[in-house]
């Protein structure tokens, strides 16, 4: 029906497939009753008593034991609720097991084997799949079961090879959201180019020559990780889903939508709430509660919103805004989000150290007229750098006198003074570039500009500044790389001990609430959980 080829024989079956109930119909409470019930437990104990077939594939460990078990993947913050919803509704029927930590190398693939459930993760199974001093890989399960699996949805990630590496008889992938991104055509070219324009532009990473570029959004990293996981033969390889599925859809196949349609409903069983009329669950009611942010947490939302601002202003006058350059707005927005949430005490290191000096008691000031804008203050080595990359990465590390960049003005000499050789631009507070060689005319500018407050409005983009430009230097970005570096190979050493301020404005609203939603369950012990 999908493919339209002929075969003498049957292909093997795909014994599993997607389960998609919405969030709140019981996904967890259908697999536990799926591996409870008689007639499954049967097939699972004669599956158990075969050997293990040998594995095609190279470089794989061999299993050497059959298990009953269903191997049970999930992300670590919901392996707790599988232990509880486990210990809720089938106590001592079955025999389970937590596979995790430190003392999982402890157990021997025979006694892992001898379990109905096992409980893993999915960090867990990335580092033991194909690592023969541990029991998991030597194990073929009866069944895999994948919870939240579209975890696994970029095919290319570790723990989405190794989920569909491991050896097992029957497979199923559960997850609310099978499909996070479309298989559709992006509707953004200008209005009047039509239907076949988009097709045309299908999978164009440049403009097209509109006012903005088409574009793919495709599905392959989600439900074609999913068919990966299935085994789901033909379209459970890259190349399979590709030719049947991807390239058709390219091609403006009309028939390739009601394929698809057809394939994803062969293999997917989903209920949505609208359509469960026998299970009656409440309206929701929505109580929006407006928190007025503490002193220090107001100053820094307002310094982190007001830098993200002039980021995003520097970055777009630039003509090339790539993939880098998204990802930085997108984590200047993050940083607005997690302030919201929960003050500083979330905020990443390299986040922390753009606010150099500010302390919920030293709170860092920003000065502002009572009718005019803020202003920027001077900036710290690690906003001057990272910015000076973000800048090169949208070819707009220009010399705002010049236009070269500061890249070209690196490699030339200015003055027999090593300091000078060293130092290769200047940075405004409100992130204007000047190359070295106009760094006396730039702080002349600032100079003549200054108020009697100290402050100036930049020669360039005319907003309000200190007159103090930052000095770019070949050492100190090399000592801002050195840095980052090893942030990133280990995080945690720049987390300091003693750090935390109590719980923010929103989580401590939060807690009252608990509060008093436990006084009044107490007080009220038969009414029933579910308020109508």
């Amino acid at each position: 029906m999908i493919t339209g080829e002929e075969a003498n024989s049957k292909p093997p079956g795909s014994r599993g497939g997607i389960l998609a109930d919405e969030m709140g119909l019981g996904k967890t409470l259908e697999i536990l009753s799926l591996v409870a019930d008689t007639a499954s437990l049967a097939a699972a104990r004669a599956f158990s008593q075969k050997a293990p077939p040998p594995r095609c594939s190279g470089g794989m460990v061999q299993p050497t034991v059959n298990s009953r078990a269903t191997l049970l993947v999930c992300p670590l913050s919901t392996m707790y609720n599988w232990k509880e919803q486990l210990e809720r509704h089938l106590g001592q029927g079955l025999k389970w097991i937590n596979y995790h930590g430190k003392n999982r190398n402890s157990i021997t693939a025979t006694d892992l084997a001898d379990n109905d459930i096992v409980i893993t993760t999915y960090q867990m199974i990335q580092a033991d799949s194909n690592d023969r001093s541990t029991p998991l890989p030597h194990v073929q399960w009866f069944r895999i079961v994948l919870d939240e699996a579209h975890t696994i949805r970029n095919a290319a990630t570790k723990q989405s090879v190794a989920a569909c590496s491991l050896p097992a008889q029957r497979r199923w992938a559960v997850t609310g959201t099978p499909v996070q991104n479309r298989l559709d055509v992006s509707r953004t070219c200008r209005i009047g180019h039509g239907w076949q324009h988009r097709i045309r532009c299908i999978g164009h990473s440049r403009p097209c020559g509109y006012i903005v570029h088409c574009r793919v959004l495709t599905s392959s990293q989600d439900l074609g990780a999913l068919f990966r996981f299935l085994h789901l033969h033909p379209f459970g390889t890259t190349a399979g889903f590709n030719q049947h599925i991807l390239i058709p859809f390219k091609n403006a196949d009309a028939d390739v939508v009601p394929k698809l349609q057809l394939l994803v409903s062969s293999v997917t069983l989903r209920r949505i709430k609208e359509r469960v009329l026998e299970i009656e669950i409440p309206k929701r009611n929505d109580n929006i509660v407006r928190l007025q942010f503490s002193k220090a947490e107001q100053t820094l939302h307002d310094w982190f919103e007001a830098d993200s601002q002039r980021k995003v202003n520097a970055v777009t006058a630039g003509e090339k805004l790539g993939g880098k350059s998204y990802a930085r707005i997108l984590t200047a927005i993050t940083n607005l989000r997690l302030i919201c949430a929960h003050g500083r005490d979330l905020l990443s290191e390299e986040a922390l150290k753009l606010t150099d000096g500010m302390t919920y008691e030293n709170p860092m000031s920003i000065e502002d007229d009572d009718d005019g804008p803020t202003r920027a203050q001077e900036l710290n080595h690690v906003q001057a750098y990272d910015m000076l990359e973000l800048l090169t990465q949208t070819d707009s590390d220009r010399c705002q006198y010049c236009r070269e960049t500061l890249l070209a003005a690196l490699d030339n000499d200015y003055d027999d003074d090593e300091a000078t050789k060293d130092t290769f631009g200047y940075m405004t507070p409100c992130y204007q570039l000047v190359c070295a060689k106009h760094g006396k005319r730039l702080q002349d500018d600032l100079t003549k500009a200054a108020s009697p407050e100290g402050f100036c409005n930049c020669p360039f983009c005319d907003a309000p500044i200190t007159p103090t430009p930052f000095e770019l230097s070949q050492s100190g970005f090399r000592a801002y790389q050195e840095e980052r570096e090893r942030l990133k190979r280990d995080p945690k050493l720049a987390k300091k001990i003693g750090t935390y301020n109590g719980p923010s404005t929103k989580t401590q609203a939060l807690l009252n609430d608990l509060a008093v939603h436990r006084e009044w369950t107490l007080a009220n012990p038969s009414e029933p959980p579910i308020k109508r």
